[in-house]
């Protein structure tokens, strides 16, 4: 590894949690009274996204995929479902098997988180020159590209040792 690739990817790593924090702030006063948390966004995304294919939309694989225990996925699905965001449908062939479906108030509930937080993002863009949002533009298409190429390496299939998160 060159110094270059480790200064940056030193520099994405201390950019992560600063935007996940301002995401969490900017969602929280789109939805001040705190119906659905951002990982619970997250659910919804991955849901209309195709992250977590309908065709496996069950509680298990939305665990996997969001690396929280099936009791954590659980207690999200219930408050999605309470808030409408969500419908459990369980499996004609299989009884035992529910399949979680996004209703259209948990995509109209997505939608307007990210608008607003695309609107919040636009502003400072918004101020740079055209040359330099050129390059912002071609540096988010790379780190597409790179987290492309990690999805395709399977490093983000979790493995059956890995500790998953219990909130």
């Amino acid at each position: 590894m060159n110094d270059g690739s480790a200064c940056e990817a030193w520099l994405l790593l201390e950019l992560v949690p600063r935007m996940n924090r301002w995401a969490e702030i900017q969602a929280n006063r789109v939805r001040p009274d705190g119906e659905v948390s951002l990982r619970q966004l997250g659910v919804l995304y991955a849901l209309d996204s195709g992250q977590v294919s309908p065709a496996d939309a069950t509680p298990a694989a939305l665990a996997r995929w969001a690396r929280v225990r099936p009791t954590v996925m659980t207690r999200m699905i219930d408050r999605l479902e309470r808030s409408g965001y969500v419908t459990r449908n369980p499996d004609p062939c299989d009884r035992r098997r529910t399949y979680i479906r996004l209703t259209s108030a948990g995509l109209r509930i997505k939608m307007t988180v990210c608008e607003a937080l695309v609107g919040q993002l636009m502003e400072p863009i918004q101020m740079l020159s055209d040359e330099e949002r050129r390059h912002l533009t071609a540096g988010i298409r790379q780190l597409h590209d790179v987290f492309s190429r990690l999805e395709s390496s399977g490093v983000l299939e979790p493995s059956e040792t890995e500790p998953l998160f219990d909130e």
